[in-house]
């Protein structure tokens, strides 16, 4: 089966999964692609900080994964965060 997104789509998108915090927080909801829960952004409670000197990661408020896109992203295309579940964890 044909993925619905391109893999060069996918892989922009897992960019926006790392140093996100000041993405994530502009938008009121977010999308975990690895539990493929929506969550509103205020529900977020542990932010990653990361050894690139970047700005913080979100880490998911159902599974504590650092998979959250922000709404920039189609989150809310339950099938984008399959392909991208399934693209960066090998599923």
């Amino acid at each position: 089966m044909k993925n619905k997104y391109t893999e060069e789509f996918l892989l922009d998108a897992f960019k926006g999964c790392i140093n996100n915090k000041t993405e994530v927080l502009k938008n009121e909801i977010c999308g975990c692609f690895n539990c493929l829960e929506i969550s509103k952004n205020e529900n977020i409670v542990e932010w990653i900080i990361e050894s690139n000197g970047g700005e913080e990661t979100a880490a998911c408020p159902n599974c504590t994964f650092d998979s959250i896109l922000s709404d920039k992203y189609p989150i809310e295309d339950s099938l984008f965060l399959i392909e991208m579940r399934n693209y960066h964890f090998g599923i």
